[in-house]
């Protein structure tokens, strides 16, 4: 997927303001009557409504310390909690949707809060805590709207602690359950990647095609490409890999992995013994990108075969 549609951005989950009202927004109906709790909490959730989540969070602070026997507390208790994972205050996001979950065990709200914990235990970079929560998700609430991103993370999660094979085995099974998901693309690209760790390039260039197939402009797509072109390489088809750099270099110009499609350029044509096709590569490597770190490891292979 577009990477305006993923990437953990709070600027841009402000921006768009549905970040707060739709994309976290739970279970339970927030109309009710009047009385000082909702005095203070329908402005608050106004305010979230139209996506000013800081404006929000006094209001659903004062709703969850003061009035714990409000119809709106565990409204409150996951709305302050969420939206404190938008914020980006991750520790104060786990400690309130902690805290909800221990209050009210049977809110309409647990299955996102438990996704919003292992999201931000995901951020702080706990990711055996964020595989646990992520697992309980989609072990435990099947019907859930974040489902298919828990089944995401907690392969991602794996994939982060080196469980790569564990990353496969339930990327895969996000994968078949959700064919249809936004996060498909980056499935696809992640069970790669661990497949490409584990030595299995073969399976691994299955997986970045079928990622780069999902969305050759998804968050992933110059990583996968690029890592395609190094499994045709590991396997020896230096003619595909070759291919799988050009393109990488053609189609994802401002890639971090131009520079190494450059310098794999060079090798794959020093390897099949074209020094006049090595030498061409070299010098557009030379003019296109004058500083990098990677042209004098390419010269010298380069002159290490072809002088």
């Amino acid at each position: 997927m577009a990477s305006t549609m993923r990437s953990l951005s709070i600027v841009v989950s402000l921006a768009l303001g549905s970040a707060c009202g739709l994309s976290g927004g739970g279970g339970g109906s927030d109309a009710g009557a009047g009385g000082e709790d909702h005095a203070v909490y329908d402005p608050a959730k106004a305010l979230y409504d139209a996506g000013d989540c800081e404006g929000a969070l006094p209001g659903f602070d004062d709703v969850w310390e003061r009035f714990p026997d409000s119809s709106k507390h565990d409204n409150a208790g996951y709305y302050r909690g969420y939206c404190r994972y938008v914020l980006g205050d991750f520790e104060g996001a786990i400690a309130n949707l902690t805290e909800l979950l221990e209050v009210h065990p049977d809110s309409a709200f647990i299955d996102k809060a438990i996704y919003y914990t292992g999201r931000s235990r995901f951020e702080l970079g706990d990711y055996a805590g964020a595989r646990d929560d992520l697992d309980r998700v989609w072990n435990d609430y099947p019907d859930s709207v974040k489902r298919d991103n828990a089944g995401y993370y907690r392969g991602r999660a794996r994939y982060k602690l080196g469980d790569f094979q564990g990353a496969i085995d339930t990327l895969g099974e996000m994968r078949s359950a959700y064919p249809d998901s936004e996060y498909i693309d980056d499935a696809a690209y992640y069970s790669g990647r661990s497949r490409y760790e584990m030595g299995d390039y073969a399976g691994a260039i299955d997986d970045f095609l079928a990622s780069l197939a999902a969305d050759p402009a998804g968050d992933e797509a110059d990583k996968a490409q690029y890592r395609l072109g190094r499994s045709h390489y590991k396997l020896g088809d230096l003619a595909a890999a070759l291919g799988d750099f050009q393109k990488l270099i053609s189609d994802y110009a401002s890639s971090d992995y131009v520079a190494n499609a450059y310098y794999y350029q060079v090798r794959v044509y020093v390897d099949q013994g074209d020094c006049a096709g090595a030498s061409n590569a070299l010098d557009q490597f030379e003019a296109a990108l004058p500083g990098s770190s990677e042209l004098p490891t390419a010269s010298s292979y380069y002159s290490a075969s072809c002088g």
